[in-house]
């Protein structure tokens, strides 16, 4: 009787021992396999996030590279536009020399035509230059020339003719070149003159 006892206690001991070892396997193996979940899910979010860091390192050298090539393109434009105002501003100087010569050789030539020449400016209706010739034929001197009232030149007749001309000019008719008038001078002599005009037009 004690042998069979003990037999049967070593039995259950073994089956208890076999039982807690195949509990701790089941529970390692869980553990082994929760762990391995664990670890595939972490690697899943590492490979996401360098595709995340791949795509935002593409999109960010695009982005460097389209700007880049804007830059340039920019830079380009501006370079262009610099030549072209700079040749501008050589031009406008050209021009503004040429004009400055021009006016001057046409003040020379008022200046020393054997003719009397005056200019009025018709907007404002004022006397703006005359050479000595208009001078000596008038008896003014430059000075009481350039003050007067054009129409003081004029003799009422000539006047009428002169208004009415001046009315057909700014009504775009044409009129004569050339037109006679009768010009009083300082000491009241009347004198015929044949008037050769010639208009200009500034800019506002």
């Amino acid at each position: 009787p004690n042998a069979a006892l003990y037999t049967l206690n070593f039995k259950i001991r073994l089956v208890a021992s076999y039982l807690v070892v195949s509990f701790f396997a089941f529970a390692f193996e869980k553990m082994r396999e929760l762990s391995q979940c664990k670890l595939e899910e972490k690697n899943k979010e590492l490979l996401n996030s360098i595709e995340r860091l791949r795509i935002m390192d593409t999109d960010l050298r695009r982005a460097g590279e389209e700007l880049e090539r804007r830059v340039l393109d920019r830079t380009a434009e501006l370079s262009r536009l610099n030549r072209q105002l700079i040749e501008e501003t050589e031009e406008r100087k050209r021009s503004e020399k040429s004009l400055h010569e021009s006016e001057q050789r046409y003040r020379h030539l008022i200046a020393n035509a054997p003719a009397g020449i005056y200019e009025l400016d018709l907007k404002s209706n004022r006397l703006i230059s005359v050479n000595d010739v208009m001078c000596r034929l008038s008896g003014y001197t430059k000075e009481e020339f350039l003050s007067l009232d054009p129409m003081q030149l004029l003799t009422e007749e000539s006047r009428r003719i002169f208004m009415q001309r001046q009315a057909a000019i700014f009504a775009g008719k044409p009129v004569p070149a050339s037109v006679g008038y009768a010009v009083r001078s300082k000491d009241g002599q009347e004198f015929w003159v044949i008037l050769s005009s010639e208009f200009s037009y500034e800019p506002e």
